[in-house]
């Protein structure tokens, strides 16, 4: 009986302590989670029994959903605060799991997340000093940081780490694309010793999908900044309103006219080859990305 009631009394503690914290109209879908077995005929479960049957699951049970009205139980093989994870907002259930104090992606943490035709000013977000998501996370609609959330009702997502860059101890950096939540490009830099305004170059680069060597190729811009209004731009094109771009990343960040990919709207688009080798923007052979992440690896 004492075992029984220490075992119950840890699930309340995990449920509402500093374990687990409830995230109330939300739910995690496609986890591997499962439907306990109910030895009840209404197989309704209350919300400490259903933390117990998780905490016994020790191995496989990361957190559960829960829906007040009938007692349905849902164990979860993941969590609610990660890049990958998918989520349903819905008022019946709500989600319990560890309390989060930042996003991750396996072993990368995210520090910054963009929607294409959100309409704001991307860069200006990534620049916006003091403003960290990550520090009121439980707080965050997850659109705002899942690799499946697009709706330009949550534009961006900024961690502080953008702030406390130097002092971090990044020791790699991601620039990912991602379309209906599938990644279509990634790019890894060494992070030793960057800023957080210079680690997007050619000299720091380790991995990318392309055939041809970037760094040998020696895109003549290779920036975040890039010029004018194309943001994260690798290109061969030296002259801007030369519109025989060649090259493999822009980013349309505001309105430009200057060329026919620069009128992708709105903005900001997230262009970028599709080709083993590069591509001609002129051309239109681009893919259009809905969501660009940056993520880190701490020493």
């Amino acid at each position: 009986m004492f075992l029984l009631l220490l075992s119950i009394g840890l699930a309340l503690n995990v449920a509402h302590g500093e374990f687990y914290r409830g995230k109330e109209g939300y739910r995690l879908i496609n986890s591997g989670g499962s439907n306990p077995e109910c030895s009840r005929s209404d197989c309704s479960l209350s919300r400490s029994e259903c933390a117990v049957l998780c905490s016994q699951e020790n191995l496989t049970c990361m957190s559960f959903n829960y829906k007040s009205a009938d007692g349905s139980c849902v164990l979860n093989q993941g969590e609610l605060y990660t890049f990958d994870a998918r989520i349903e907002e819905n008022l019946s259930w709500a989600y319990y799991g560890p309390v989060a104090k930042e996003v991750s992606s396996d072993e990368w943490t995210l520090v910054f997340k963009a929607v294409s035709g959100s309409g704001i000013n991307f860069i200006e977000s990534w620049s916006q000093p003091g403003v960290a998501h990550d520090l009121e996370l439980t707080n965050q609609n997850p659109d705002s940081f899942s690799k499946y959330g697009a709706s330009s009702s949550y534009p961006f997502y900024r961690s502080h780490w953008l702030d406390d860059w130097s002092t971090a101890g990044i020791k790699e950096v991601k620039l990912g694309l991602y379309e209906n939540g599938t990644e279509v490009l990634s790019m890894t830099f060494d992070g030793v010793g960057s800023t957080r305004d210079n680690w997007f170059s050619k000299p720091r680069l380790r991995t990318h999908p392309y055939t041809v060597d970037l760094s040998a190729f020696s895109p003549v811009f290779f920036s975040i900044q890039g010029h004018l209004f194309r943001k994260f731009y690798i290109s061969m094109s030296a002259v801007f309103n030369n519109c025989d771009n060649f090259g493999w990343l822009i980013v349309p960040n505001i309105v430009g006219n200057a060329c026919n990919f620069d009128k992708e709207s709105p903005k900001p688009q997230f262009l970028y080859a599709k080709g083993s080798e590069g591509t001609a923007f002129k051309n239109k052979a681009y893919g259009k990305a809905e969501v660009l992440a940056v993520f880190v690896k701490f020493v």
